[in-house]
């Protein structure tokens, strides 16, 4: 009988998990970051301590966060910079404090969402006691594949950038490809976008190309 599945995960075992499908730790704890700060999954904070962003510690009955709970807007987000380095695996929290409207939040026990985990990364149930498993040719090996090449295709695609920061998404999709590496398009767009957050890129290009000139020749 299959066990049910957990609702949600700790950060330590969804690390455990990654680097036993393969990944380095470092490149694990990356991965992991990165899609808690474009929140492709969900998050769940506990014994959060609010304070102002002068340092002021707020009690969590204040007016002000009450009258912001009544309207919905009580909402928690990451902080936009969040990477591998901000997270603590080994006791479940972040070292970066999070983002209440007009407030931080410091998170002493943080976990993800299992099922957005195993989306995102495609893999089966999260048992971090599990040894990775020998997998056939075809699509299931590819999945693991990617993890790593992805890894790779994000370096590739930062050297690049940095030489050259008009550097266009075909383009890099191209290099990726002259490298034969495999990228789904989901894990192309991870590794597009850590590419640009590595070399201090905005995370999306404008649009167009330069406009000419207007002084007359």
């Amino acid at each position: 009988m299959r066990r049910p599945q957990p609702n949600w995960t700790t950060l330590r075992d969804a690390r455990q998990y990654l680097i036993a499908r393969g990944l380095a730790p470092s490149d694990a704890e990356n991965d992991i970051a990165l899609v808690i700060r474009e929140r492709k999954v969900h998050c769940r904070a506990r014994h959060e301590t609010i304070t102002t962003f002068a340092g002021e510690i707020v009690h969590p009955q204040s007016p002000a966060i009450q009258a912001l709970k009544r309207r919905g807007q009580w909402r928690l987000s990451p902080p936009g910079d969040l990477d591998g380095d901000d997270l603590d695996f080994e006791n479940n929290c972040c070292r970066k404090p999070w983002l209440r409207p007009g407030f931080f939040a410091h998170v002493s026990a943080l976990e993800i969402g299992a099922e957005g985990f195993r989306r995102v990364f495609r893999l089966d149930a999260i048992d971090p006691s599990q040894e990775p498993v020998a997998r056939p040719s075809g699509s299931a090996a590819g999945r693991k594949v990617s993890l790593a090449d992805r890894n790779r295709a994000t370096e590739a695609s930062a050297a690049k950038l940095k030489s050259n920061p008009l550097l266009r998404p075909k383009d890099a999709k191209q290099l990726i490809s002259d490298l034969n590496l495999s990228l789904g398009p989901y894990q192309f767009r991870m590794a597009w976008r850590e590419a640009r957050r590595q070399t201090k890129l905005p995370l999306q290009a404008r649009a167009g190309r330069p406009k000419k000139s207007s002084k007359p020749n």
